[in-house]
């Protein structure tokens, strides 16, 4: 893919590629689809040197043009699904049974969450390989990551509508993680 690039008088730092290659989660298809945008978004604006504020724009319009889907499927998962979604989502296939992320995301025993995945994975939400779950659409993680950020955000902005500051309790961590009242809604 970097010689492609390359031979066509493109760049794509380190920072770029990685920021691809996380994205895509590896999946080639992914990886192409992205690349694929990410020359026509090089193209359109002449830039020869790309890096990873290029692919996260590419990526957010990817994202952006799929969000009617995304958002139907939202709509149409059960409150617990909702919270595994967030919870692979934001932490990760190895975590997901912690007790601390059962606990952060309200998931309730490992079998509920057990049954939930189940149930994303019979909708193709979710796949197995080797015992661990993943999104068979890596985009359709990154959807779930900027629906947990917003919906936090807006019902903080609800809570403490009349209140200046907001208390550290409530607010969305600085990475970006919801707190845990956050994955509830």
């Amino acid at each position: 893919m970097l010689a492609h690039f390359r031979k066509r008088g493109r760049a794509l730092d380190g920072s770029a590629l990685e920021t691809l290659l996380n994205s895509a989660d590896l999946i080639p298809y992914d990886v192409q689809r992205i690349a694929h945008e990410l020359w026509d978004y090089a193209k359109v604006r002449n830039k020869r040197q790309l890096d990873a504020s290029d692919v996260n724009s590419v990526i957010d319009a990817l994202v952006a043009g799929q969000s009617n889907y995304y958002e139907l499927l939202w709509e149409q998962l059960s409150a617990r699904q909702r919270a595994a979604f967030l919870a692979l989502a934001y932490r990760g296939a190895s975590a997901i049974y912690s007790q601390n992320v059962r606990e952060e995301f309200r998931l309730g025993p490992a079998t509920k969450v057990q049954k939930a995945l189940q149930s994303l994975d019979s909708r193709d939400v979710l796949d197995r390989y080797k015992g661990s779950y993943f999104f068979l659409d890596p985009l359709l993680s990154l959807f779930g990551l900027n629906v947990g950020r917003h919906r936090c955000q807006r019902a903080i902005e609800r809570h403490f509508s009349k209140q200046d500051e907001l208390s550290e309790e409530f607010a969305c961590q600085t990475d970006g993680r919801p707190v845990l009242f956050c994955a509830d809604i």
